[in-house]
């Protein structure tokens, strides 16, 4: 498994043209970032994977397989579209964000994850950067629309495998089930115990998932 920082998170440089505050994300911009980096490392039909945003450009990557290079796509907390109100604080300069947005976002955990992880996710989304919260929640936020795409994806080249976690209110079961339904071929999956970022809340409970999705779309894959 290989896991990359997209520009100006992490401890990655921000991209050409960047001004703090000012910071947005798009379809477009995503999936070129993550066809860049699978040509640089001459990947050979990787399983692209992620969580939240991330879950949904997974299924952006699967409709735009040949584009980005990919042989399946395991999207987590994703669906087509969301719809949800958004609160304009996260970029308020009234507004403490290194406190705003990891309480925000520790709602959407699951309460039986170690305490310990839910702290270094509170503490992640406290460290990041002005307005790189903002302008990622621009894409997930009605940012992305596939609607209309999702019967587009071909699961022989591409398969699709959705997780989706229990304890999570801004992307539930149902709706990515509903996204899944649109999808021939796709599989979906609900987690038990786990929330927004399965991965890092409970490793030992998410394992097991993952697993099974790999080896659904490598035995399905042409």
């Amino acid at each position: 498994m290989i896991a990359f920082d997209l520009p100006a998170r992490g401890r990655s440089f921000p991209y050409e043209g960047y001004h703090p505050g000012n910071h947005t994300n798009n379809e477009d911009t995503y999936v070129g970032c993550i066809a860049a980096f699978v040509k640089k490392l001459g990947l050979n039909k990787p399983i692209i994977c992620g969580a939240s945003m991330a879950g949904q450009i997974s299924l952006a990557c699967a409709i735009r397989y040949k584009e980005v290079g990919c042989g399946g796509t395991i999207p987590m907390q994703g669906a087509d579209y969301l719809n949800m109100d958004r609160d304009w604080n996260d970029r308020s300069p009234y507004v403490n964000q290194a406190l705003y947005a990891p309480e925000w976002i520790y709602g959407m955990m699951s309460p039986t994850a170690p305490q310990r992880n839910r702290q270094l996710i509170w503490h992640l989304y406290s460290a990041q950067a002005y307005g790189i919260f903002h302008g990622d929640l621009d894409f997930f936020f009605g940012g992305w629309d596939g609607r209309s795409r999702m019967k587009d994806i071909d699961t022989k080249a591409c398969p699709v495998y959705m997780l989706t976690d229990e304890y999570d209110w801004s992307n539930t079961p149902a709706m990515s089930q509903a996204t899944c339904d649109k999808i021939k071929g796709g599989k979906h999956s609900a987690m038990k115990g786990l929330g927004h970022f399965p991965a890092t809340e409970n490793p030992k409970v998410f394992v097991g998932y993952l697993l099974e999705a790999i080896d659904h779309i490598q035995n399905k894959r042409v």
